[in-house]
C-alpha cells in the first residue's frame, strides 16, 4: 500500500473518531481541544487526498528536494 494512501486512511480514521468524540462530549475544554485536533485531522486528510489526486504537484515539506531551498 502506498504511503499516501496509508496517510489518508490514518487521517480519515482520526477525523471519524474525533468527530464522534467531539459531538458526544459536553465539557467546554474537551470540546475546544477536540475541535482543534479535528481541524488538524481535516487538514491532514485534505493534504493526503490532494497528494493522491496529483502526486507530482503536491509534496509534503519533508519530501522536498534540498536543492530547491532558497
Amino acid at each position: 500500500m502506498r504511503k499516501d494512501m496509508m496517510l489518508l486512511l490514518l487521517y480519515g480514521g482520526i477525523v471519524v473518531v474525533q468527530s464522534a468524540w467531539f459531538l458526544s462530549s459536553s465539557a467546554e475544554l474537551t470540546t475546544f481541544v477536540m475541535g482543534v485536533n479535528l481541524g488538524v485531522g481535516l487538514v491532514g486528510t485534505g493534504l493526503s487526498a490532494l497528494k493522491l489526486l496529483r502526486p507530482g504537484t503536491y509534496r509534503f515539506q519533508y519530501e522536498s528536494d534540498p536543492g530547491e531551498e532558497t
